[in-house]
């Protein structure tokens, strides 16, 4: 005979406190009663327990597990990969709609997941702008016009340009591969300067690019700054937080019509080929 749970009995005993009018609401029976809201309401509306369906067979059958299956891919393709109580709520609508008087747990799902061979993943944020560049059709698409547009404006690909802003500290140290006679860990010293450059570069589609906009954080360009061997032709440029600006932004723009001009002149490829 079927083993009647302290769970079940609490659960039987709030369902005739709301028929008889002893408990208002469900809320106030789940809460009396130490039941859990889902199955005491589920129960109040003709379902029965597991104990008298006589056991704890399988819940969804082979069909309606698939059914779930899907409904995790397609929760993926969406972008919104499901979590555990979306399963479990999906797996209680299939039921539902089969008119079973089953209720699924959350243990039950952690089952499903390892017969079904569902992975768990911890997510990672991403900008909605770079996830949506990740679906593969849009990339396909954005090629596709870029191309048509392309051959309908009869556009050469040395008028193609691609720039690019990228920021990077300079001395910090990285670790290195050494050789001791000890196994003590070996440390070296590190600057620990933290100043910001940032770097705009451009290049054409075939090949051939311009001198970069050196951008470094301050207000006041020093005399070590030109202490290099960089071609006399890269601009530089100063801004309180190492970025570009608004102003910055217009002085690039200057600079990319001058060394285009020249660079269309002289036929220079490279950074360092230039007259």
């Amino acid at each position: 005979m079927p083993k009647v749970t302290p769970e079940e009995t609490r659960i039987a005993r709030a369902i005739e406190a709301i028929r008889n009018g002893e408990v208002p609401t469900l809320v106030k029976a789940h809460h009396e009663y130490h039941v859990p809201y889902f199955k005491l309401h589920a129960r109040l509306n003709g379902r029965k327990s597991l104990a008298s369906n006589g056991g704890f067979n399988k819940a969804l059958d082979k069909d309606q597990e698939a059914v779930l299956c899907r409904y995790i891919d397609r929760c993926v393709e969406l972008g919104r990969p499901a979590k555990k109580r979306l399963i479990q709520m999906a797996a209680n609508s299939i039921l539902q709609a089969a008119n079973s008087d089953r209720i699924v747990s959350k243990a039950w799902v952690a089952r499903f997941n390892k017969r079904q061979h569902v992975n768990k993943h911890r997510t990672r944020p991403l900008s909605a702008q770079r996830k949506a560049a990740h679906k593969i059709d849009d990339i396909h698409r954005h090629f596709a016009d870029f191309e048509s547009r392309f051959a309908e404006l009869e556009v050469k690909p040395e008028n193609i340009w691609n720039f690019d802003e990228s920021g990077f500290r300079i001395g910090c140290l990285a670790g290195q591969i050494v050789f001791t006679h000890t196994d003590k860990p070996v440390y070296i010293a590190d600057p620990e300067n933290r100043e910001l450059i940032t770097s705009i570069e451009c290049i054409n589609a075939i090949g051939q690019a311009i001198q970069p906009m050196i951008i470094m954080s301050g207000v006041v360009m020093k005399e070590k700054h030109f202490d290099n061997d960089l071609d006399e032709r890269v601009l530089f440029a100063m801004s309180e937080s190492g970025y570009t600006n608004d102003v910055l932004t217009f002085e690039w723009l200057k600079h990319f019509e001058n060394q285009t001009w020249l660079l269309l002149r002289t036929h220079s490829t490279g950074y360092g080929n230039g007259p």
